[in-house]
């Protein structure tokens, strides 16, 4: 018996206690949970790792946003300056 077949075994067994569901939801739900039964290690790093992407993606929103409000904040003095010039 390969590895494979040793994990296709371990899949089907884990996956057999997926309940027929009247929502795609609640299906992936018990899928994630009978993966997470067979591989815990690898969904809870799995987790960690959208996790972290997902505070990346917010600090660079939030990055983002500091540097318009920086240009708009410049281009306003640059144009208040303008308008404090003698003609």
């Amino acid at each position: 018996m390969t590895d494979r077949d040793r994990l296709v075994q371990r899949v089907e067994w884990a996956l057999h206690r997926v309940h027929q569901s009247n929502g795609y939801l609640d299906t992936a739900q018990q899928i994630v949970d009978a993966l997470a039964d067979l591989f815990p290690g690898e969904v809870e790093a799995a987790r960690k790792i959208q996790e972290l992407t997902s505070e990346l993606e917010s600090m660079r929103f939030r990055r983002d946003t500091a540097v318009i409000q920086l240009r708009a904040h410049t281009a306003r003095r640059e144009h208040n300056k303008d308008l404090a010039r003698p003609l």
